[in-house]
């Protein structure tokens, strides 16, 4: 019970910290382009990374903490079904090139994102 929640209140930590970045990038950038949800969704893969690097290599984060972080605050934080619904939206509106755009860039810089957060742990942390 304990686990479920941690799990519950990292997931609206999660939820609050998408919509303020979300937020604070269409401010920022504009809403031609999906910017707000591939700005969580490039973090969130980030520190998916970063996390599971950290699990690996050391003891800082116990199983419980490291499930809390990856299932509630990233479950909730990145915008999977999101970044499908404005794919959609834009593909079904005829903007065909920000929408394949949109693929590309997520998958790109989600799998730069993920890297990044391993190779950082690893440099910081030596080793691994």
């Amino acid at each position: 019970m304990r686990l479920i929640v941690l799990i519950a209140v990292a997931g609206a930590a999660g939820a609050v910290g998408r919509y303020v970045l979300s937020g604070w990038t269409y401010r920022l950038l504009g809403e031609s382009f999906p910017y707000g949800t591939l700005a969580v969704n490039i973090l969130g893969c980030f520190l998916l990374g970063s996390v599971h690097q950290i699990g690996q290599q050391t003891d800082l984060l116990t199983q419980e903490t490291r499930i809390a972080i990856a299932i509630g605050f990233l479950g909730a934080l990145t915008t999977y079904s999101t970044f499908g619904y404005e794919t959609f939206r834009l593909l079904e509106d005829g903007s065909w090139g920000p929408a394949l755009a949109s693929v590309a860039t997520h998958l790109l810089l989600g799998l730069l994102a993920v890297w990044l957060g391993i190779t950082l742990i690893r440099v910081l942390m030596g080793g691994g």
